[in-house]
This record gives C-alpha cells, sequence and structure tokens, in this order.
C-alpha cells in the first residue's frame, strides 16, 4: 500500500532530509497538519510556534523552513486531541445537545456538573463502582 504524499513529506522533514515538495504534489501539502505535527514534538515546538505568527507564507517557504532548521531524528508524534473532548461527548449525551450547542455551555459549566453527568451517565458494568444517584 503506497502511503500519501503528505505522510512522506512528514517523515522526510523528521529523517529523510530530502526535498520532497514539487509543484505536482505541492496540493497534498497542508500547511495546518504539518504545522500541527511538527508542533506535537517538544523539540521542534518552537519552530511551530514561529511559523503560526507568518500564516500567509507560502507552502513552499514553509516547507523549506522546517526542512532546514528541524534536527534530523525519527519522531513519533501522537495527533493532539481536544482536552475538552470528553466532557463535550458527556454534555452531547446528558442533554442531547448538538456539538456546536455542546462547546457553547461549556464554560458556563462547573467541575461538579461534570462529575454529577459521569455519575449518572455511568452504565455499570466491570469498569468502575460508581452508582447513578436517581436509581
Amino acid at each position: 500500500m503506497a502511503t500519501s504524499p503528505l505522510f512522506e513529506m512528514l517523515n522526510d522533514l523528521n529523517s529523510g532530509k530530502k526535498d520532497l515538495l514539487s509543484s505536482a504534489n505541492e496540493k497534498q501539502y497542508i500547511p495546518f497538519v504539518i504545522n500541527r505535527f511538527v508542533g506535537g514534538s517538544l523539540d521542534c515546538l518552537y519552530y511551530a510556534i514561529q511559523m503560526n505568527q507568518v500564516p500567509e507564507s507560502s507552502k513552499r517557504l514553509q516547507y523549506d523552513y522546517y526542512l532546514y532548521l528541524i534536527p534530523k531524528r525519527k519522531r513519533y508524534v501522537k495527533w493532539i486531541k481536544a482536552a475538552e473532548e470528553k466532557r463535550l461527548e458527556l454534555i452531547k449525551e446528558y442533554y442531547g445537545y448538538s456539538r456546536k450547542k455542546c462547546k457553547e455551555i461549556l464554560p458556563i459549566l462547573a467541575e461538579s456538573d461534570f462529575d454529577f453527568m459521569e455519575t449518572y451517565l455511568d452504565k455499570g458494568g466491570q469498569k468502575g463502582n460508581k452508582k447513578n444517584p436517581d436509581k
């Protein structure tokens, strides 16, 4: 199975150090994904922050910036997920709201509200020993 040119470029920025960006595959280069990947590694975080300060830069400029600045090394970066994802799912299940509505009310709720929702929505089983307060 052939890998995507985007992932080949990500791998190349880290360890290959060959210039894989061409006019043919420039459309597949997604600056947001590249910045997110580079920012996920602690030793490259500064480079990603600097690049985010100039969002109008061309794809070629960004690629060259990372190609020549990032130290050659194998990096295994997990994709960063939003910390509030679990809380959004709790609100969604408890109130039956849409994702957009959940994001609107997220700042209003307190920590104790999330604890209550988690306890209330606990379905039992062997994972936890929590009991529903209303049952």
